[in-house]
């Protein structure tokens, strides 16, 4: 080993993990540098999307965890039109961003919601009934509801004026 270098593993199954959240096609690749070339953000800094995909490829999980390249990516979708075959670069690097989302998360809650469409419908079902519910919540307890004898005779009109049905002849 050389002086100073650092160990690296290798992980096998490191493409199997990243394709379970969407399309991710590193072997479409055969680093051209086309697009790295289109790249406006692209420097001597950050040389995206090809060295995170060739970490992907490669199986090396701990460089790719700890690197910013596809964070640096605001998704423009130019690599993908440069790239002489077809490999899709832009949408590899949204899965791989993905994947990392799910990594850096420790409740498992984001891997799910990630690769799960019933999760991720679960999850904006969820929110639309809480939203729904703070906002009636908000209008009982702040608004000028007044309960009468029965719940059938309250009076929506006055805790919501925008829900008055007017009849027009």
């Amino acid at each position: 080993m050389a002086v100073g270098a650092l160990p690296v593993q290798s992980d096998p199954t490191l493409l199997e993990d990243i394709r379970r959240y969407g399309k991710f096609d590193p072997t479409g690749c055969y680093q051209c540098g086309s697009c790295t070339l289109s790249c406006e953000l692209a420097s001597d800094f950050a040389n995206f999307p090809r060295k995170s995909i060739r970490y992907s490829l490669l199986g090396l999980r701990e460089p790719l965890l700890g690197s910013l390249e596809p964070w640096i990516c605001h998704d423009c979708g130019e690599c993908s039109t440069a790239c002489p075959r077809h490999a899709e670069p832009r949408i590899s690097m949204k899965t791989l961003r993905r994947f990392l989302s799910a990594q850096y998360e420790w409740t498992g809650l984001a891997g799910k919601l990630l690769r799960s469409r019933a999760w991720h419908l679960g999850a904006l079902a969820f929110s639309a009934v809480l939203v729904i519910l703070l906002i009636l919540g908000y209008h009982l307890w702040y608004g000028d509801c007044r309960f009468q004898a029965l719940p059938h005779r309250w009076a929506w009109s006055t805790c919501f004026p925008s829900l008055r049905i007017t009849r027009s002849r």
